[in-house]
C-alpha cells in the first residue's frame, strides 16, 4: 500500500560562503533520522524513487528522512567547493548541529557510503547504524584499478572546458551527454549504441538530467579528479580508524554485477568491518539500478528497514 509522508525543504548556512539545501519527511521529532547520502555529484532528487517506492510502500517504515545537496551540487551553494571526504564528513555534522539531531541511522549509495564512513569514523558517537548500496571501499587491494577508469573520465569532461562554471541546464547537458556521459555510462558514444542501448540510453538520460542539473561541470570534474589524487591518501587512515566503529550495526549491500565498483569492495570491506552483514545481489540489479527500479527500490528498502527494526 502506497502512503503519503509530508516533505519541505529548507536552506541552512554552514559557514562562510556555504550553504546546504537539505529536505526532510516525515519530520517528526519522536522518530530516529535516517541521513541519506547522494552518490558522486548527484543531488537529494536522487533518491526520490527509493523513498516513493522503497520507503512509503513498506510497512515498516516509522522514520523521519534527511537528504541534502552537497555543497557545490543541486541549489547547495558555494565559490569554492571542497571535495575532502572529511570536509563532507565536518559538512554533515554542522548540518544535524543546526538542525539540533543528536543521532541518525547512515545510508548511502556509491560515494554516499564513502562519506558515511567518514562521518563514522569522526563522529562515532552519533551514529546509531550505516548502511547502503554499492559500497565504496577506499582500503581495496585493487583500487589501482579504478585509476585508470577516473582519468578517462576527467579527459572526457575537459572536452566541456568551455561550459566549465555554467549552472547546467538542458542545452549544455545535451553536450555533455553526447561527448562524455554517454561513454562514460556506455562505454561508447550515443551513435555508437544499438538499438536496444539507445532505448536504455534514452530512458537514462532523462533520469540523470534531473538529478544532475543545475550543478556546473567542472564540480564534477573536481569529484573525480579528487577521487584519483586525493582519496587514495585517506587508505591508511581509514584502516587505522576502523576499530571505532566495531561497536556499531553494519548492513553492506552490494550487486555481484556491478562494472562501476566490482563487489569485491564490499568483499574485502567485510574483513575490515568483522561485524557487518553482507548482502549480495544478482540478476538485473546494478550500481544505480536500485535508485530507478520500483521494484529493486522496494526490495533493497525492505530489507534495510528489516535490518533496523532487530537492532
Amino acid at each position: 500500500m502506497f502512503r503519503r509522508f509530508r516533505s519541505y525543504k529548507k536552506t541552512i548556512p554552514i559557514s562562510g560562503d556555504k550553504t546546504i539545501s537539505c529536505c526532510f519527511t516525515n519530520d517528526k521529532p519522536n522518530l530516529e533520522t535516517i541521513v541519506l547520502l547522494n552518490g558522486s555529484v548527484f543531488h537529494l532528487h536522487q533518491w526520490d524513487y527509493f523513498i516513493r517506492f522503497g520507503f512509503f510502500m513498506n510497512k515498516d517504515f516509522n522514520y523521519r528522512l534527511l537528504r541534502y545537496d552537497y555543497p557545490g551540487t543541486g541549489n547547495s551553494l558555494t565559490f569554492n567547493p571542497r571535495w575532502e571526504i572529511w570536509e563532507c564528513a565536518d559538512d554533515l555534522n554542522r548540518l544535524l548541529t543546526e538542525n539540533k539531531i543528536d543521532k541518525v541511522h547512515l545510508y548511502g549509495i556509491s560515494k554516499g557510503t564513502l562519506v558515511a564512513q567518514a562521518f563514522a569514523l569522526k563522529y562515532p558517537e552519533k551514529v546509531i547504524s550505516i548502511a547502503g548500496w554499492g559500497w565504496f571501499n577506499l582500503c581495496y587491494s585493487r583500487l589501482i584499478d579504478l585509476k585508470t577508469v577516473n582519468e578517462k573520465r576527467i579527459r572526457l569532461l575537459e572536452l566541456m572546458k568551455d561550459y566549465w562554471i555554467l549552472p547546467l541546464d538542458k542545452e549544455i547537458y545535451k553536450k555533455l551527454w553526447r561527448l562524455t556521459l554517454s561513454k562514460m555510462i556506455f562505454k561508447r558514444y550515443q551513435r555508437e549504441l544499438n538499438i536496444i542501448h539507445r532505448i536504455v540510453a534514452f530512458y537514462i538520460k532523462r533520469l540523470f538530467y534531473r538529478i544532475i542539473h543545475p550543478t556546473p561541470i567542472k564540480i564534477i570534474h573536481d569529484w573525480f579528479w579528487y577521487a584519483l589524487h586525493g582519496l587514495p591518501k585517506e587508505r591508511s587512515r581509514f584502516r587505522r580508524m576502523f576499530k571505532r566503529i566495531y561497536h556499531l550495526p553494519v548492513l553492506i549491500q552490494h550487486s555481484e554485477n556491478d562494472e562501476t565498483l566490482p563487489v569485491n569492495m564490499s568483499k574485502e570491506l567485510c574483513q575490515l568491518i568483522p561485524q557487518a552483514k553482507l548482502s549480495l545481489y544478482g540478476g538485473f540489479y546494478t550500481h544505480i539500478s536500485v535508485m530507478f527500479h520500483p521494484l529493486q527500490s522496494r526490495k533493497i528498502a525492505g530489507e534495510y528497514l528489516k535490518f533496523l527494526k532487530h537492532l
